[in-house]
């Protein structure tokens, strides 16, 4: 089964956040995207950046002052101050596009990731692709629930990103970003994985009263 489907027809009318209906079978548990603020500090390191630019601008009018005086100081200043302004606004502009447009879906059969800017891409995965998953909440209350996928699946990084635990590059972990009630979500997602989880083992035991079964857990 395909993981990375594209939504070909954004005109269709499918389910918020979906690339397609669902089956009958199969109903929406959580919608919910990633919050602005945390994602625009954690992901695009906003305050970081913010910090970084100030201090240039403050070394380069000191400097400017003892080089060229305090006249055109103020000009070098007045410049670096806009140009700093504008490179926080593009990073804004960045967070404010990641979080309108992508939608994280929880069905009772799988976590489906519609993320993208520029291309639209849903990502789709099922629970019995899931061997783990992992739970961080930060000190603002929301919080990040990444995914470790069966050795079988493979995505690359460019896609995923910023959707994705940072520096796996090689086994890139699909990431819910930023969300509110992190805890409430993660114990959802827990609840359906160890559903599906029994409904995998069902058919093997019937076949076999000796199969040895193991799994991680889906929180740690």
């Amino acid at each position: 089964m395909g993981i990375l489907k594209s939504n070909q027809d954004d005109f269709s009318k499918t389910p918020y956040g979906l690339p397609e209906k669902l089956p009958v079978d199969e109903k929406i548990i959580w919608q919910g995207s990633p919050e602005y603020v945390p994602l625009l500090n954690r992901v695009f390191l906003f305050k970081h950046i913010a910090i970084y630019l100030l201090l240039l601008v403050i070394f380069s009018f000191i400097l400017g002052q003892n080089d060229y005086g305090s006249t055109k100081a103020l000009g070098i200043l007045i410049e670096n101050t806009l140009i700093s302004l504008i490179c926080l606004g593009l990073f804004m502009l960045l967070g404010q596009l990641s979080c309108s447009t992508t939608v994280y879906t929880v069905t009772n059969k799988r976590i489906v990731m519609k993320i993208g800017i520029v291309l639209d891409l849903s990502l789709n995965i099922p629970f019995n692709k899931i061997e783990s998953a992992d739970l961080k909440i930060s000190s603002d209350g929301t919080g990040d629930i990444s995914f470790a996928l069966d050795p079988s699946v493979k995505i690359a990084y460019p896609h995923l990103w910023p959707h994705c635990r940072a520096f796996h590059f090689s086994n890139p972990k699909p990431t819910i970003k930023c969300i509110s009630n992190p805890e409430n979500i993660s114990l959802i997602i827990k609840k359906y994985w160890e559903k599906g989880l029994k409904d995998r083992v069902k058919p093997n035991l019937e076949k076999s009263s000796k199969v040895h079964v193991t799994g991680k857990e889906m929180i740690s």
